[in-house]
């Protein structure tokens, strides 16, 4: 199939939750559990500048990066802020 998934790939300033990689795409994603913030998008927001402000993205020319609020009660994902890196 060609999908490679790897979790917290250790870099220099921390790391991210997962980053997969599918047909030449990636896409780096952090996970946050929502009950910490006032509310999911917040925590998605979050999420998504804790990968730029870390660099989890640095070693990639290209990648999506993802902030996901995760609903610890309903165990699903309940907000994603998206954001393109380019070169």
């Amino acid at each position: 199939m060609g999908l490679d998934v790897e979790a917290e790939i250790h870099g220099s300033q921390g790391r991210p939750d997962m980053v997969v990689k599918f047909r030449g795409h990636i896409w780096v994603m952090e996970l946050k559990m929502a009950k910490r913030y006032a509310n999911a998008d917040e925590c998605a927001l979050a999420a998504l500048n804790q990968i730029k402000e870390k660099g989890y993205a640095k070693a990639f020319d290209e990648a999506m990066l993802l902030g996901l609020a995760i609903d610890d009660n309903e165990r699903e994902i309940t907000a994603i802020r998206a954001e393109k890196k380019t070169v």
